[in-house]
């Protein structure tokens, strides 16, 4: 995202074809079918229309005591009516325009609700779909925007594409069907006044459309990209609260987001300012309109005919001017919407058309990750000629890295900060793709591992993330309710030596830990981070720089937690601190993304000088035990 907005122009077509381009196959037919349906209920506006437009016929024969016309008299004739009286006739076609233009507005409202619960619901199944071909992307990808735009996008952006644009369209759709009926319709009752009457309301149209659109759509692109934009600021300025505080940057940041909500602000007000604008315009046109009308027909006709067509062209008008007044303020809403979404189309884009996700399913209580020991798992990782090159970068963050280790094995990886350290975690994990070499945990793909035997494999981050939620939501991380373990929660928090502190605590379990952990201290998340690796009974685990966060004397508790797992777990640390791999079954040692040395700590530390040299720095004098 810009730090500044900057106007995007983009066509109505294009962001209609990549709305429909969203939906299926056959939700793009059934939104077709109930588009076609909306817009033949114009046919039952047409009639009443017609109809009002007799009942001024009737009226003015049965005022002036004449005849009326012959033609009509015919109709009457036809049904068996020429017993009633002109003004009978009158209210009995009264009666019926009124039906067919109440029946009109009903069965419009019906299929009106119709399309927007169709399209509301299809929003949530796109919305849904994308955020799971998101989170099947390498990390990579999912790191290349900011969260608030990712966010926005699936939320904010399909609503504008899928709801409020192909509603809109639509609506759209049905009054210019409504429209061209009542301009076929009124041509073959009087062309002389529907084209002057067209051409009257054209300019009018025109005139606005023209003085409107433009300004809708830099109102739309405003909003989209202040409101990412100011939840951005707002969210960097909570997370870096005390860095803020302390540089006393408070102040910058405050007038950053309030510049950024004002400007929001002020394009909402003339947002709601430009939607009535029309109405005003037509209104004023129409009352002007009409004079001209009436004295135009009584001074070049009779008023029999003069009153007649007046009936017609005004009840014509009443259904015309709401009918303009409706897609002009469609047409605006589309064109805020098309700003609104521009700048979230790429990523919707790019989503859309990215790989389906695995299949996945939510495990019932007899599949929890560890209770059926992972049969047919082997926890080996086989990594052969690796290269990872990040993106907007040249230099290899991984280069050529070959490494095997045996179920069981118990290794280390170390290096300076930048060798690749955390980029190899990753390509353990299988969230970061490399683009060359192979990955294999137990002879498979880490995301086929992950696929067929979950909780596996287990990871504890330097920092580590939590939910604003409760310790047991925490540890369970994302299982529902119904397959979570209260006694396996324990036995993870006790291992993770955070056990007897929560039974101190009132709620337990139920203890809330704020946003991002803020009730915790950093050894504290630090141990719930591994009570939820713990957690699965891992085959496999990988820590980078899981106890940088505790004190010595926890870390040593939690060292020995780690040294009492199975032997047939594997486990691969990534440690700055060296004191606390010093008993590692072999050290991996990373220089520059290349695996410059493999071996026992003693033994990279007499190889390698700068291994040496940082064995001393952290305080290890004596060989390794």
């Amino acid at each position: 995202m810009p730090d500044e907005p900057v106007p995007l122009r983009v066509s109505i077509r294009s962001v209609v074809a990549r709305a429909l381009g969203l939906l299926s196959l056959g939700d793009r037919r059934r939104y077709r079918l109930v588009v076609a349906a909306q817009m033949a209920t114009s046919t039952l506006d047409i009639v009443g229309v017609v109809l009002l437009g007799l009942v001024g016929v009737l009226a003015t024969a049965a005022i002036q005591d004449s005849a009326i016309p012959s033609a009509l008299d015919s109709v009457v004739d036809a049904l068996g009516l020429q017993d009633m009286t002109v003004l009978t006739l009158a209210g009995l076609v009264a009666a019926l325009a009124a039906a067919f233009l109440l029946a009109k507005s009903v069965i419009s409202a019906l299929l009106m609700r119709r399309v927007f619960r169709f399209l509301g619901s299809r929003q949530g199944e796109v919305s849904a779909r994308l955020a799971e071909r998101l989170l099947e992307q390498p990390l990579s990808a999912i790191e290349r925007r900011s969260s608030q735009e990712t966010v926005f996008a699936i939320s904010t952006g399909v609503a504008t594409l899928i709801t409020q644009m192909l509603g809109s369209i639509a609506l759209l759709l049905s009054e210019f069907t409504l429209m061209a009926l009542l301009f076929v319709t009124l041509m073959l009752i009087d062309p002389v006044v529907t084209i002057a009457a067209t051409a009257y309301f054209a300019v009018i149209g025109f005139g606005i459309h023209r003085s409107l659109s433009a300004w809708s759509g830099r109102l739309g692109t405003l909003l989209g990209q202040t409101s990412v934009l100011g939840q951005q600021r707002m969210q960097e300025a909570m997370i870096a609260y005390r860095e803020i505080f302390v540089l006393g940057r408070r102040a910058q940041y405050a007038q950053a987001i309030g510049g950024l909500w004002r400007v929001c602000g002020k394009a909402a007000g003339d947002s709601l300012f430009l939607m009535q604008l029309p109405k005003i315009a037509y209104e004023t046109a129409l009352v002007i309109g009409g004079v001209l009308l009436v004295a135009w027909r009584f001074t070049v006709s009779g008023p029999t005919q003069a009153v007649a067509i007046i009936v017609l062209f005004l009840a014509a008008g009443s259904r015309v001017l709401p009918s303009m007044l409706r897609i002009n303020t469609l047409v605006l809403s589309i064109r805020q919407g098309i700003g609104y979404s521009t700048t979230l189309m790429p990523l919707i884009d790019e989503l859309n058309t990215a790989p389906q996700p695995f299949a996945a399913t939510a495990p019932s209580r007899e599949q929890l990750p560890g209770s059926l020991q992972y049969q047919g798992f082997e926890p080996t990782i086989e990594i052969r000629d690796v290269s990872v090159i990040y993106p907007g970068t040249s230099t290899p963050a991984l280069s050529e890295v070959s490494l095997s280790v045996l179920a069981g094995g118990r290794i280390a990886v170390v290096g300076s900060t930048g060798a690749g350290k955390s980029t190899l975690a990753d390509v353990v994990l299988g969230v970061l793709r490399p683009q060359h070499g192979t990955v294999l945990i137990s002879g498979m793909a880490p995301k086929d591992v992950i696929s067929q035997w979950p909780g596996s494999m287990a990871y504890v981050p330097q920092h580590v993330a939590m939910i604003n939620g409760t310790v047991r939501e925490n540890v369970a991380l994302g299982l529902v309710t119904e397959v979570r373990d209260d006694t396996r929660i324990w036995e993870a928090l006790e291992q993770a030596r955070l056990a007897s502190f929560l039974s101190d605590q009132r709620d337990g379990l139920d203890t809330v830990i704020g946003e991002r952990g803020v009730r915790l201290s950093g050894g504290q998340r630090q141990r719930l981070g591994l009570a939820r690796a713990l957690f699965t009974h891992p085959r496999l685990l990988v820590l980078d720089e899981a106890t940088s966060a505790l004190d010595a004397e926890t870390e040593a508790f939690i060292a020995d937690a780690l040294n009492s797992l199975s032997s047939e777990v594997t486990t691969v640390t990534i440690a700055h601190r060296l004191a606390t791999i010093r008993n590692a079954d072999a050290v991996v040692f990373l220089q520059d993304g290349r695996v410059v040395d493999i071996g026992t700590f003693a033994d990279i530390r007499e190889r390698n000088p700068s291994f040496e040299r940082q064995a001393q720095l952290s305080g290890i004098d004596g060989p390794a035990e």
